[in-house]
Order: structure tokens, then sequence, then C-alpha cells
């Protein structure tokens, strides 16, 4: 089901989450139609918060690439 996902979806996580290895949300991010991978550099689990200053840009431009 989860290749029927349509529009553009960011999977964003940083490069040091205890949670969830980089190389599990990079195959996420390629079962999904229009997946899109963010790797935040020294950041944890909750890799958006941790860079809120930027999260606007990349959050949009998954938005907008589509």
């Amino acid at each position: 089901q989860i290749r029927t996902i349509d529009p553009p979806t960011l999977v964003a996580l940083g490069d040091r989450d205890p949670f969830v290895p980089v190389d599990q949300a990079w195959r996420l991010s390629r079962s999904v139609l229009d997946g899109r991978l963010l790797v935040v550099p020294d950041a944890g689990h909750e890799a958006l918060a941790e860079i809120h200053d930027q999260r606007g840009r990349a959050c949009g431009d998954c938005h907008t690439d589509a």
C-alpha cells in the first residue's frame, strides 16, 4: 500500500537517529511514488525540530518540486 501514496513525501531524519537507520529511511523514501530523503547532519530522531531555521525550506522544497 505504501507505493500508492501519491503526494510528494519527505522522509526526514538525523544522521544520529538512534531509532531509524539511514538505509531504512532511504528504502522508505524509495518505496513512495514521489519520496524524498532528507538526512540532517548532527541531528537525532527529531531532525526537523533540530533545524528549525531550515525546516521551512526543506519541507517547501519537497512540496514545490512536485
